[in-house]
């Protein structure tokens, strides 16, 4: 490999740890935004 090819790589696995705790945290917050209109619906049906 590369030294490029080496910094892509390190970059890749920087911005994926960084990421991932953001994409979790949006998914945690859909599904939470989620369960809140099913139980309004089911409160008011």
């Amino acid at each position: 490999m590369s030294v490029k090819a080496k910094v892509v790589v390190v970059l890749l696995v920087l911005a994926g740890l960084i990421l991932a705790p953001v994409l979790l945290v949006v998914l945690l917050l859909v599904a939470l935004a989620l369960a809140i209109v099913v139980a309004v619906r089911n409160g008011a049906g």
